[in-house]
């Protein structure tokens, strides 16, 4: 049996390659999407399988008696495709499949704006764990594959970050004849509704450029709160070496210093400061916005220390949830 990987571009007949529709054309079962089975042209066979799941789509080609197996994606089989989860339980069974690549939906956005992809920040939103501050933090364009968080969702979230004025392109649709694609503000996103089946463009967010750890004490707004001195700092920072993509914790933030420089040295990764007084907790916010460290999160309240046995909580907010290291 041959079993096929094809990529659909974007779900139309017409944005997929010559070389996808030849095999199409040659199947004698399609597996995938109702929505891309469905949009296939009549010629193709009639033994159309819907599936869509990993384990479901590998089942349905097991089950599969014909010779020429498709099993058929949206966009490309490379980004962000179910074909990665796929192949290797195919591969379980003694299946080798062909993939073949095709038109993503990252392409079809750039073009309908006008600007090149390559240097783009890719990010799926299938997932809940996507964070799309983080991501815009990344000081690139992100490109973000809408699911978990729709569009209006992930707008709703740079807006939580002080970031509404932030520019970004939603495509709705895109090759449909529906298709729409929206430049607007994250704020006025957040406000509206967009199709399920969207992609969404968001600028940069602006912030300072990443330095070495000690920045100046008078770059800090500061009020009567304590802080901790340069040199105090950047000493605690070069021993932290914190590397990009880590989690940071700033416990009793005070104005914020230490979690500023913090954010500023994790390219985006998300660093919580931690403060329960209040005019502290006006500072960090201040100087959050002074240095454009969208990625620091105030969390108002304070932490109670624990001795537990091995594996067990070991810090936790005193207003929440135990915290698990």
């Amino acid at each position: 049996m041959n079993v096929t990987l094809v990529s659909a571009g974007g779900g139309r007949p017409e944005t997929m390659t010559a070389e996808c529709a030849r095999v199409l054309e040659q199947a004698q079962c399609v597996i995938g999407a109702e929505r891309l089975l469905n949009a296939l042209p009549d010629q193709c066979t009639a033994r159309r399988v819907k599936a869509t799941r990993p384990a479901d789509v590998c089942q349905a080609v097991l089950d599969c008696r014909e010779e020429n197996c498709v099993v058929l994606y949206s966009g490309d089989t490379g980004f962000y495709s179910g074909a990665n989860a796929l192949v290797p339980l195919l591969r379980r069974q003694g299946i080798v499949p062909q993939i073949l690549p095709g038109l993503s939906s990252v392409q079809i956005l750039a073009a309908r704006i006008g600007r090149p992809w390559q240097n783009w920040n890719l990010v799926s939103a299938h997932s809940a764990a996507c964070d799309p501050v983080t991501a815009v933090c990344s000081g690139r364009e992100t490109f973000f594959l809408t699911g978990s968080l729709s569009a209006s969702a992930l707008c709703a979230r740079l807006c939580e970050a002080g970031l509404g004025d932030l520019r970004v392109w939603v495509g709705e649709n895109l090759t449909y004849p529906e298709e729409q694609v929206t430049e607007t503000t994250a704020r006025e996103g957040a406000a509206r509704s967009f199709a399920p089946l969207s992609v969404l463009l968001a600028e940069p967010a602006p912030r300072m450029a990443r330095r070495v750890p000690g920045m100046d004490d008078s770059a800090f707004v500061r009020g009567q709160v304590p802080m901790t001195k340069q040199e105090v700092r950047a000493a605690a920072l070069a021993k932290l070496a914190v590397r990009p993509g880590e989690v940071c914790w700033d416990v009793g933030a005070g104005t914020g210093s230490v979690a500023v420089e913090l954010a500023l040295s994790t390219e985006g990764s998300a660093v919580f400061a931690v403060e329960c007084d209040e005019e502290a907790c006006a500072l960090i916010e201040e100087n959050r916005r002074q240095f454009g460290v969208w990625n620091l999160r105030l969390v108002r309240g304070f932490f109670v220390a624990f001795y537990p046995a091995a594996g067990t909580p070991a810090f936790g907010p005193a207003f929440g949830k135990p915290i698990h290291y």
